[in-house]
């Protein structure tokens, strides 16, 4: 360069200088110009170099404007030329023709210092090969020019710039350094290349095109870059490097179209820097990597619009902060964001990227954006929040994928993402968070799996779910909390699978959900939760609704309707395996289920809830603890039990069951070993029909087996079943303050203890129910005490209250209670003792009792009835006995015991007699049917025997058999009835002889004449007593008078004690003279028949 300026002095120094006038013009014309003219307008010059050679003589010193004026023409610069300005020259070269002729210099090459400047006009500059520099705040205009800088290059050095401007053309390879400017506007960037050094440099483009443009900004610091209103275009070149590299520069675009640009790297490549891109339009673009590359920068978009991008990633970031703003992503084929680091994925994220822990942070904000047929997005350490944004997505790996410390927070979006046949999510987290709120997810597959996260949605609206996989899958010390939201169309494999995590449901409305595998709507293993508020209807699945094992579960004020299953066996609402559970305030209704809460070893409560209108087992499991409170079931439909517990203690507190009608059955259904309680308080079970199916047997409706049952303050009424209402097997249970009312029990009864149970009435009203076979039967070894107890208008076919049929010894024990207006259709009014006890008595009553008003119609015992002599009544004098009415024994009656017979021979070879059956009370066995009795006489050596048969009628039966004439022979009777079921043998011995009152005369019994009668101490007639009535076979004595044994032995009586006819008034009808009155057997004698006593009494 020495060696030119050297030969350009030379030159000069042999040239005659023309000094320009005031106006410092030059001309040149390549058509009519001369390098020996002046340079006027008149003698222009010919060739540039002389135009060069001029300037340089010009400048050598300070001097004013110089305007170099270029007719049409093409103008060389020599290659050993330079334009050369160090002393603040001002030079403009411009065209003298019209605008739409522009002069053109080719190997254009300069160098400006000291703040000088050049202008050009008007024309179209090609450089040289060489690089042309501006230093020393210089500058270079353009202005409706066209600048080609070919293969060479332009330096921008020290706070100098270039402007171009005026609809010009340029293809520029620049570097800037140190403080400089390029400010381009309304112009056409073609092919070029832009780059800065050293830093505080500026960059400014505005309205105009560029095509196929690098800026690199990798080597400088703090520079600002401007585009804006630029159309940015393609001419089928693939970049080998990024088409803009920002690196440490304040970098701005807006209004810009970029479209075509293709890179075998990244469309911007921004490290240290703050990017902004605003309103503009990226499409038909492809790039290697990304279209935004980041690395520890600030990135803001607002206001993008894309389509037909091809690219890996469109924002390919590390530590930096990305803010978005009317964000739309069209056609295309990328991942939205990754977040990019060198380690490996962890196995939590199911994804090709690779990703892992980094300490630093990077925020991204997207608002008011469409983003369209997005790519899943990886964000390591990012907080990322999307507003009032669309997003769509056809995913085959996660949307978002999110690792250590990352947020997600989605406000106002709509996001529309799916493919069912992938295991897809819109969110995967590891130890990160999400928030969704008041956004609406459709069409999407599934929503969010979690490991160690946190996940916080709500008012979001969730519509037409599908996936083949779970759509919430937490775990691993993850929190879900969901509010105020609603799921409608889903369909999945499973909703929610929970391990080791928390959840937090409130207000959710899930409806028209349908479960495609044999997995639960959720799952929560080792895992806590509480769901408040949740609505769910029209469900459908194969098994399970809720399944909970280690984990402490808790559901208030929600309903549960219209769940179905596919099958119905096994299938549950909840299922409950080593855990706590807790319900308040559920309404569960229309549900066809097998089971509604199935339970293993759990604790479980439930609290105003209500059961309404679902079929199957309410609550069903071995080794729970089980609270019910306030728990209210209606028109329950269930083949099994209503309850079924094996090895478990249930508390029930104020729940009832009513309107319950189906077939085959039933309520309770308890087995234990006797270390488990059963309580039931306030329990209403109230107008339930109990049909069993016609081709079954049905069951009892409650059973407890080996179970400890307190019954207190509860009440059952108008229920119609056919088997016993409440069946005790080897169990202890106590009724008390409870109330029984107008049950129908159409085969057996009320209640029933049996396999040595105790039941225990206290306080208890048992009103107005009808048995079948009883109202309440005490079975095999069991026992039944009744204290204080209403017991009233029962009717049953055996006992119209308690039918006993155990052995054990005071089996029966009534204390201070009433029995009122019972009635049994065959024999106890109120008690039917059917068994002999091993000892003391069956029924044992204390305090003072009241029998009112029972009956037994059809049969004996108004008040109790005994099937064995053995088990009797312990004759309490407190009792009162009024108003009991029965077919004979109006208060008590037993089986029959022995046979009653009057001898009435008149012929001494005759067996005539009357006879009747009698009880232990002595009462005669009344039917309402003829009794056949079958008789059989025999004497003591069986020479002479023979059978005949009998009736009875009315309680009365007569026989009349002629004897074989031989006096003096023994005959033995016997007799049996299998109509009542009694047999006895030998009862009476019959000798042919003459019946007392009467005499032996000519083989005939003639009875005594009319005031006599046969004395036997005398052998013969005598006159009866004047106190005695003495008429043929009747003989009994006057009021006040009493006869023992023999007509001769008269006595009168204690005042009004003896009726007469051998007869005591009630309450004196034991002891001589009405004072001990007892028959031949020295047992207790009812007031009927003849009164005598083995020993005389003083008279009282």
């Amino acid at each position: 360069m020495k060696f030119l300026i050297i030969v350009i002095i030379l030159l000069f120094s042999s040239i005659n200088v023309v000094i320009l006038d005031s106006n410092e013009t030059i001309y040149i014309s390549e058509s009519n110009g001369n390098d020996n003219n002046n340079g006027t307008s008149k003698f222009p010059y010919k060739t540039f170099d002389k135009v060069i050679e001029i300037l340089y003589y010009m400048t050598r010193q300070v001097s004013p404007p110089i305007t170099v004026y270029f007719d049409e023409g093409n103008y060389n610069q020599s290659s050993f030329y330079n334009i050369m300005c160090s002393i603040q020259c001002n030079i403009t070269f411009s065209s003298s023709a019209t605008i739409d002729i522009k002069p053109q210099i080719s190997g254009f090459l300069m160098k400006f210092e000291n703040s000088s400047v050049l202008t050009i006009i008007n024309m179209n500059i090609t450089t040289s090969t060489d690089e042309s520099t501006l230093d020393g705040a210089s500058k270079l205009i353009f202005d409706k020019s066209i600048f080609t800088t070919s293969l060479g290059k332009f330096i921008i050095a020290d706070r100098s710039g270039i402007e171009i401007m005026g609809n010009s053309t340029i293809q520029l390879n620049v570097d800037i350094y140190n403080h400089s400017q390029l400010i381009i506007y309304n112009s056409t960037i073609m092919r070029s290349n832009f780059k800065t050094f050293n830093g505080n440099n500026q960059l400014s483009i505005t309205s105009g095109d560029i095509v196929d443009t690098f800026v690199t900004t990798a080597s400088s610091w703090d520079d600002i870059v401007e585009i804006s209103t630029i159309w940015l275009k393609y001419s089928n070149i693939i970049f080998q490097s990024s088409v803009f590299e920002i690196t440490n520069t304040n970098f701005t675009m807006k209004n810009i179209i970029i479209s075509g640009w293709a890179s075998d790297q990244n469309l911007f490549s921004i490290r240290n820097s703050n990017f902004s891109l605003s309103h503009s339009f990226i499409t038909k673009c492809s790039a290697k990597y990304a279209i935004f590359n980041s690395y520890n920068s600030t990135i803001m978009l607002h206001n993008i619009q894309t389509d037909y991008l091809t690219t890996t990633t469109f924002i390919l970031f590390l530590q930096s902060n990305i803010q978005m703003n009317g964000i739309n992503i069209g056609q295309g084929s990328l991942t939205f964001l990754k977040n990019l680091v060198s380690y490996p994925t962890p196995s939590t994220v199911k994804s090709e990227i690779t990703i892992q822990n980094d300490s630093a942070g990077v925020f991204i904000t997207i608002t008011d954006s469409e983003l369209l047929d997005l790519k899943p997005s990886l964000l390591h350490n990012t907080e990322l929040t999307i507003r009032n944004t669309t997003l769509e997505s056809t995913m085959m790996v996660d949307l978002f994928q999110l690792i250590t410390n990352s947020q997600l927070k989605i406000y106002q979006c709509t996001i529309s993402a799916n493919n069912m046949l992938a295991h897809t999510n819109i969110v995967n987290l590891f130890n990160s968070s999400v928030e969704v709120y008041n956004s609406t997810l459709n069409g999407c597959s599934g929503i969010i799996q979690a490991s160690q996260s946190t996940i916080h949605i709500e008012s979001t609206e969730f519509l037409s779910i599908f996936t083949q996989f779970s759509v919430f899958e937490i775990q691993s010390a993850s929190t879900l909390s969901i509010k105020n939201s609603s799921f409608v169309e889903i369909y999945c494999e499973q909703f929610l699978k929970m391990v080791k995590s928390e959840l937090e449901m409130d207000q959710i409305r899930v409806e028209n959900c349908t479960l495609t595998g044999a997995l639960s709507f959720a799952t929560m293993l080792f895992s806590t939760g509480i769901i408040n508020g949740m609505v769910m209807e029209n469900t459908y699945m194969n098994s399970i609704l809720f399944y909970v094992e280690f984990t402490i579960l808790t559901l208030t004020t929600s309903t549960f309707k219209k769940t179905f299953v596919y099958t119905l066996e096994n299938s549950a609402l909840v299922y409950c395996k080593e855990s706590v559970f807790t319900t308040d305030q559920i309404l569960i209704s229309q549900n066809f289920l097998d089971i509604t809460f199935n339970m293993l070893r759990c604790n479980m409560s439930t609290y105003h809830t209500t059961l309404d209108d679902n079929t199957g087992t309410v609550f069903h499991g071995l080794f729970n603890d089980i609270n019910s409170t306030n728990t209210t079931i209606l028109s329950h439909t269930n083949n099994g039990y209503l309850v079924h517990l094996i090895y478990s203690n249930f508390y029930s507190d104020s729940d009832s069951i009513s309107h319950h009608t189906s077939f085959q059955s039933k309520l309770f259904f308890i087995t234990n070993n006797n270390s488990q309680s059963i309580i039931f308080n306030n329990l209403l079970i109230l107008d339930n029909t109990f049909q069993p199916n016609p081709l079954h047997i049905q069951e009892d409706i409650n059973l407890f087996q080996n179970s400890k049952v307190l019954i207190t303050n509860s009440r059952f009424e108008g229920n119609y079943m056919h088997n016993p209402f409440w069946k005790f097997i080897k169990s202890d249970v106590t009724f008390y303050n409870t109330i029984v009312k107008n049950n129908i029990a159409l085969q057996n009864g009320i209640i029933e203890a049996t396999g040595g149970s105790s039941v225990y009435l206290n306080s208890t009203q048992i009103i107005s129910n009808k048995g079948g076979l009883f109202t309440i039967q005490i079975g095999s070894r069991s026992s039944i005490s009744i204290s204080e107890c209403l017991i009233k208008e029962n009717s049953a076919e055996s006992g119209g209250c308690v039918f006993m049929d155990s052995i054990k010894p005071n089996s029966l024990i009534i204390n201070s209670s009433k029995f009122l207006n019972n009635t049994s259709q065959t024999n106890g009014g109120c008690i039917l003792v059917s068994s002999k006890p091993d000892g003391n008595t069956t029924l044992l009553t204390i305090g003072e009792n009241i029998f009112y008003g029972n009956s037994a119609p059809n049969g004996g015992g108004g008040v109790a009835y005994f099937q064995f002599p053995l088990a009797y009544y312990n004759q309490n004098p407190l009792d009162a006995l009024q108003y009991n009415q029965a077919l004979y024994g109006d208060d008590f009656a037993s089986h029959p015991n022995n046979i009653s017979v009057t001898f009435t021979n008149t012929d001494i070879f005759q067996l005539k007699f009357t006879y009747t059956f009698r009880d232990i009370f002595r009462n005669i066995i009344v039917t309402l049917s003829n009794v056949e009795v079958q008789f059989s006489v025999k004497n003591q050596n069986n020479s002479l025997s023979f059978t005949f048969t009998s009736f009875l009628s009315n309680g009365v039966g007569y026989v009349n058999m002629p004897l074989k004439s031989d006096a003096n022979i023994l005959y033995s009777i016997s007799a049996q009835s299998h109509s009542v079921n009694f047999q006895l043998t030998d009862f009476a011995y019959y000798t042919p002889q003459c019946s007392n009152n009467t005499y032996l005369w000519n083989f005939d019994c003639i009875y005594c004449p009319i005031n006599q009668a046969y004395a036997e101490e005398h052998k013969k007639c005598i006159r009866c007593n004047e106190n005695l009535v003495c008429m043929n076979s009747l003989i009994y004595t006057k009021p006040n008078y009493y006869m023992v044994n023999e007509i001769t032995a008269i006595y009168q009586c204690a005042p009004n004690k003896c009726l007469g006819e051998n007869q005591c008034i009630k309450n004196h009808t034991t002891g001589v003279l009405c004072g001990s009155c007892v028959d031949d057997f020295g047992n207790f004698v009812p007031k009927s028949d003849t009164h005598h006593s083995t020993q005389l009494l003083a008279v009282s």
